[in-house]
């Protein structure tokens, strides 16, 4: 096989095969490279050998400087819309809407109890305590619906169908209404009958028919028995009474399984978790319910407590994990170093960095976000990497050379190149994210490869001086401890064709595995479980159609709300949607027309203003002295009618008589004669013949009845024998004189009384059909409700700052699928694409993110091939940098897929870190095996170090493993694989592919 040199040449040919002049060329390329590089290690070394106490007072008082101005100057956005640029369109979008209808992110609390009443109960006792603390700013539970009662009549709640029946009814009666109007009170009734009851008795049958049904209605008002004409029309009112009587209106989810309030809190978005403290005051006060009001369950969900959780989780996990990684830490320094002082220092150099890193960021940048804030994790990741190398390199220097100056010098010519280049292409490769539009994603790759830079200053300088003034101050002439060097190393390349080629086989056979890596959008998977806020948000989505995330539509009028809404309710991703519709009637011609109906047939009532009845106790007291009157009269002529018949009887003449009254009867009545003879009957009646005394007696009495008897005179106009007619042969006048019996009986008795039944008569007669007819009437006449007329609480959450409308569309299906949020988001984005909302925020986001992260992953390979050819200078040297690093990535998908491991939001953040691992793996031992030309020797050495240094990030990152947070978990899974598969292609696969290639 071909030997290839340490310049990158085969058999002293360049690889490119252009000749001698390239040879020239590339030697004097890498020459003054060479030199260059030179020249920066000479100058660090002639810094930390010659004044090692002033660079580590300096390197110290400048960390200290710049930790102190981060923290009073840097500020900590956890606002995650601030992740975003206002530079792309739909996030501007989404901040336009939030500056116009404000912050609409609420926290949910769903309530479940065993009935309306327990729940809206535990509700109301909830609101009360919320509403004490300075935290929550608004709570919505409920809305006012008194404002809808004047209304009634314009809401679907009275069918069309009952405003017919009602226009129907009222014009039928409307003759009724009309009499009914002219009626001030039920005494104008008894006193029409008191003047009746001085006319004749005397009446047709047609009028006495309609008198006694009069009565009829009388009598039963001032019983209590009113049939009233209008009991539909009652009947009515009172259902539109019933529907107005429930002052408020409750939020429930479908088939009311949920009682939902929302509760917007106070937002710091200075602190880590924005909501901490009114989170934990609303958790409290919830508890507090619960034992006040048992058998009542209710938990929190929503965005902005998911969010919290989530940060308290994975700060909990955080701190955990750090413990875990320190001790593993230190345990594997104090193995593979032999003592902890050393290991200590490395630390302290990496702490330094951060310390810089952190007060140039404030300084420049002035804050950090949700994403940038873990910049610490990438130095400690990649940073203390640097300090393995130099601190391993060194101690071998160190006992080589006898003196820490001289350690310091080989160290810096034997790792200093690959650790200068392993810290740009790591550094290159986050500075890159500035190139995509992720806001958080800039920022974070700004701060990391910033603070590689400073990782490399403080491992290359920092750690010189503080290493050669440990060792010459401390230490003295004691000898530095032998580091740990795995000799096994060097017996994996010992079949280096055949382990190539099993290799390349088993790689090419997975490569079906790579293919089942899915990237996973769902957030709420990556949650912890048996968070209150996740377990509440799958109740949510499993038990009820309603959602805490909607597109959010904006128009101008209501006409265009209302067609927005009807082509929302008609899709089949949409469950449900709330607008101003809902509180609004729509514009219904029928409707305007029947109302108009009603109000024109009502308006003799309008027109007549009710008087206040007092009942007056002389109306009915004169109706009771006629009724006394009239009773005394048929008395009288009952007895003049029994009188009449033993007239009758008596005045049949008998036989032997009949010749003498036929002469009497004969006579003219102003016969001189006959009046003789009745004077004589009335003065001395036995002077005369006993024939001719009866005779005369009757013919008195019929003159006294016709002419002189005053009990008839009351009645003028009265007629015996028409009376006689009325009172045998008519039964509705017998009817009549029995109904004025029982009214001359109703009006009998103490005066409180009957005033009490003539105001109970006048209330059933004329003022509840009046209230009714006046309450349809008022409803009727009111024009339909605007968006004026709604109560603030509800124009506040729907009206924006500029008077636009706001629509929420919420999701039929669970949102958080990516399927289906990408079918739900391109539904409503074909009815408007202006649409905007938390589905659109998330969704864009993460693709936004998806594809940041590839651009970084495809530029960060590009760049870091650009970096080592120009470091080696040689494709060969590209060659054999690049192609253990793409093997490590490709292993690393194969694995994930052969167990099921899902990209998501949390551990596509390894990508980048892993390439620099990978590429700084690949260059150290690369650039050992140009110095000794010799495998094994690179394995047992340099392999050692690229152990000590993989482990340190199995164990930094795999502590993450044991997190409770899903996708801080997968993190560490994917970190620990990675760095795995980055360390077989660098250790192992990479000696046996150069020995494979080297010269036998």
């Amino acid at each position: 096989m071909p030997k290839i040199s340490r310049t990158g040449m085969v058999g002293g040919q360049a690889i490119d095969g252009r000749g001698g002049q390239t040879t020239i060329l590339t030697k004097r390329i890498d020459s003054l490279k060479n030199d260059m590089r030179t020249l920066l290690f000479r100058l660090i070394h002639s810094l930390s050998s010659g004044h090692p106490r002033f660079i580590v007072l300096l390197s110290l008082a400048a960390a200290a400087a710049a930790g102190v101005y981060g923290v009073m100057e840097m500020e900590l956005i956890t606002d995650q819309d601030r992740l975003l640029s206002e530079k792309l369109e739909y996030h501007h979008r989404y901040m336009e809407f939030i500056r116009r209808f404000g912050d609409l992110e609420f926290l949910y609390i769903l309530i479940e109890g065993p009935s309306e009443e327990r729940m809206i109960q535990f509700a109301d006792t909830l609101a009360e305590r919320l509403r004490r603390s300075s935290d929550i700013r608004e709570i919505i539970y409920s809305f006012e619906t008194t404002w809808a009662k004047d209304f009634a009549l314009h809401f679907d709640e009275v069918e069309l169908e009952d405003l017919h029946n009602l226009s129907n009814q009222l014009s039928e009666h409307q003759k009724d209404i009309e009499e009914f109007t002219s009626i001030r009170s039920i005494d104008e009734i008894l006193h029409k009958i008191s003047v009746a009851l001085e006319s004749p008795l005397t009446a047709g049958a047609n009028e006495s028919e309609t008198q006694t049904e009069e009565l009829d209605v009388l009598l039963n008002l001032i019983k209590g028995e009113y049939a009233n004409p209008f009991a539909d029309l009652n009947e009515l009112k009172n259902r539109i009474e019933e529907t107005n009587h429930h002052t408020k209106e409750y939020l429930w989810s479908s088939g009311k399984r949920f009682l939902l309030m929302l509760v917007m809190p106070n937002k710091d978005y200075t602190t880590l978790s924005v909501i901490e403290k009114p989170l934990n005051r609303i958790r409290d006060d919830i508890w507090l319910t619960q034992q006040e009001i048992p058998n009542v369950s209710a938990g929190l969900t929503g965005r902005p407590a998911l969010q919290a959780d989530e940060m308290r989780t994975t700060n909990d996990d955080m701190k955990k994990s750090s413990v875990l990684a320190l001790i593993g830490v230190l345990f594997l320094f104090v193995l593979f170093f032999r003592e902890l002082a050393r290991p200590v220092l490395t630390v302290l150099a990496l702490l330094m960095a951060m310390g810089w890193t952190y007060g140039f960021v404030a300084l420049t940048l002035g804050h950090l976000n949700l994403l940038s804030m873990v910049f610490a994790l990438i130095l400690i990741g990649l940073g203390v990497d640097f300090g393995i190398h130099f601190l391993h390199r060194y101690q071998e220097e160190l006992k080589k050379e006898g003196n820490p100056a001289g350690g310091v010098a080989g160290a810096l010519k034997g790792v200093g190149p690959g650790i200068l280049t392993g810290a740009l292409t790591s550094s290159v490769a986050f500075l890159l994210a500035l190139l995509t539009n992720f806001r958080g994603l800039q920022e974070l790759g700004y701060v990391a490869g910033v603070g590689i830079i400073f990782c490399l200053i403080a491992m290359l300088v920092s750690l010189s001086a503080l290493m050669v003034s440990y060792d010459r101050h401390f230490r003295l002439k004691k000898a530095a401890p032998t580091p740990v060097h795995l000799l096994g190393l060097r017996h994996v390349s010992r079949y280096p064709r055949l382990t190539v080629l099993g290799i390349l086989i088993l790689t090419v056979a997975l490569i079906p595995m790579a293919r089942r890596v899915q990237f996973n959008d769902n957030l709420l998977e990556l949650q912890a479980d048996g968070l209150e806020s996740v377990e509440y948000e799958h109740k949510l989505l499993d038990e009820s159609d309603h959602s805490t995330w909607y597109c959010a539509f904006t128009k101008n009028t209501m006409e265009e709300v209302r067609k927005t809404i009807d082509v929302l309710k008609a899709n089949p991703t949409v469950a449900g949607v709330e607008s101003l519709d809902d509180a609004l009637p729509r514009p219904d011609e029928e409707r305007q027309r029947l109302l108009a109906a009603i109000c024109d047939t009502l308006a003799p009532l309008r027109e007549r203003k009710p008087y206040p009845y007092l009942p007056n106790p002389t109306i009915y007291m004169d109706l009771t002295a006629q009724l006394d009157r009239l009773f005394a009269q048929i008395a009288q002529f009952e007895e003049l009618k029994r009188q009449m018949e033993q007239s009758q009887a008596a005045m049949q003449p008998n036989p032997e008589e009949n010749v003498a009254n036929q002469t009497l009867g004969a006579l003219n009545p102003d016969d001189p004669q006959l009046q003789q003879m009745l004077q004589q009957m009335q003065h001395d009646p036995s002077s005369l013949p006993p024939e001719l005394r009866e005779h005369l007696q009757n013919r008195l009495l019929q003159q006294n009845m016709e002419t002189d008897d005053p009990a008839l005179d009351s009645s003028p106009g009265m007629d015996f024998a028409q009376l006689e007619m009325e009172i045998h042969e008519n039964p509705l006048s017998e009817r009549m004189l029995e109904q004025l019996k029982e009214l001359r009986q109703l009006l009998t008795g103490a005066e409180s009384a009957i005033l009490q039944r003539l105001q109970r008569a006048n209330f059933l007669l004329l003022e509840q059909p009046r209230e009714t007819l006046e309450f349809l009437a008022g409803l009727a006449a009111i024009a339909p409700p605007t968006v004026q007329d709604l109560p603030q609480q509800i124009r506040s959450l729907y009206i924006g700052k500029d008077g636009s409308l706001l629509i929420m569309a919420f999701p039929k299906y669970n949102i958080w699928e990516t399927e289906r949020m990408k079918e739900f988001v391109g539904e409503m984005r074909k009815i408007d694409a202006n649409v905007t909302g938390t589905p659109i925020q998330v969704y864009e986001s993460s693709l936004l993110m998806r594809n940041a992260f590839m651009q970084i992953g495809l530029f960060s390979y590009f760049a870091v091939a650009i970096l080592v050819f120009l470091d080696f200078f040689t494709l060969s040297g590209l060659f054999f940098v690049l192609f253990p690093l793409t093997l490590g990535v490709l292993w690393l998908v194969e694995i994930m897929g052969l167990f099921n491991v899902q990209l998501n939001l949390a551990n596509f953040f390894a990508i980048p870190i892993l390439i620099g691992i990978g590429v700084d793996n690949a260059v150290h031992f690369y650039h050992r095996y140009l110095e000794t030309e010799d495998v094994e020797t690179s394995m047992y050495t340099t392999g050692t170090t690229l152990t000590l240094t993989t482990l340190t990030t199995i164990v930094g990152f795999g502590s993450l493993i044991f997190a409770s947070h899903k996708g801080l978990a997968s993190l560490g899974i994917l970190m620990a694989m990675g760095s795995a598969t980055c360390w077989f292609a660098c250790v192992v696969f990479l000696p046996t592919l150069l020995k494979s290639c080297k010269r036998k």
